[in-house]
């Protein structure tokens, strides 16, 4: 995921005077891979898999289920893991950071080669790699009687809400140091707390000059049914962002 190396990133305003030089420097540096590699013929083809896996923590409840936010914790578990293992088996992983400190990316290692007999090892790297960050998350759990699995949805359904995800504080949206998303729902507890990610957050909402605003109208009964929705316009994020709509 990106260029993660420590470093204090820039806000919006401070990163534009440097646009034409990045701009620039990008091109220069296409251009020189490209003369570098262009006349290259390799041997063997190389490729993989990628997997972005969820951590969820279930109660004692039937209907104890939430986010867990401590994938900053499973990697380093993880890192630590691979250390030891790399050298025993066949099945290796990389792994890495996502936007979400709910998310874990897991790629296979090495990359697969260009036989077909390779294919075989696919499902074999597939259940390494949950095995070890199921093994992992287990012991995640943000209280007693809480424990760490791993999902590969696409999106939690209770994202936002109130215990729908933890360890987390309420939602932040007046947070005041220019950080974080401020959204309305969800902590920014949600957001891997790397520096890289709360300011990549900020930024995207600067240069809109607005945060995101999603607004689905709601299921009236459990046939699915919606009560018809007044339209919605288009400049609703920025009237929220100027207080023009009642909120």
């Amino acid at each position: 995921m990106g260029f993660l190396e420590e470093a204090t990133p820039m806000s919006w305003a401070e990163s534009q005077k440097h646009f034409e030089a990045l701009k620039a420097n990008g091109i220069e540096q296409f251009l020189t891979i490209w003369r570098q590699h262009s006349e290259r013929e390799d041997q063997e083809m190389l490729w993989g898999d990628e997997q972005e896996y969820a951590l969820v923590e279930v109660g004692p409840g039937a209907d104890d289920v939430r986010l867990l936010l401590r994938a900053h914790m499973a990697l380093q578990t993880l890192k630590g893991r691979s250390e030891a293992y790399e050298a025993k088996v066949t099945s290796s992983a990389l792994w890495s950071p996502e936007m979400g400190n709910h998310m874990v990316e897991g790629v296979t290692k090495p990359p697969y080669q260009a036989s077909l007999d390779e294919i075989d090892l696919v499902e074999e790297s597939l259940a390494f790699r949950r095995r070890e960050l199921m093994e992992v998350a287990n012991g995640l759990g943000s209280e007693r009687g809480w424990q760490g699995l791993v999902w590969t949805f696409a999106n939690f359904p209770l994202l936002g809400t109130p215990g729908g995800q933890a360890p987390a504080q309420p939602a932040s949206p007046k947070r005041s140091d220019g950080l974080g998303s401020r959204s309305r729902f969800v902590p920014d507890e949600v957001i891997t707390p790397h520096p890289r990610f709360l300011a990549f957050v900020a930024n995207i909402r600067t240069r809109k000059g607005a945060k995101t605003a999603a607004l689905l109208p709601l299921a009236t009964d459990a046939s699915g049914t919606c009560e018809e929705a007044e339209e919605i316009s288009e400049k609703l994020p920025w009237e929220l962002e100027d207080g023009v709509v009642q909120q």
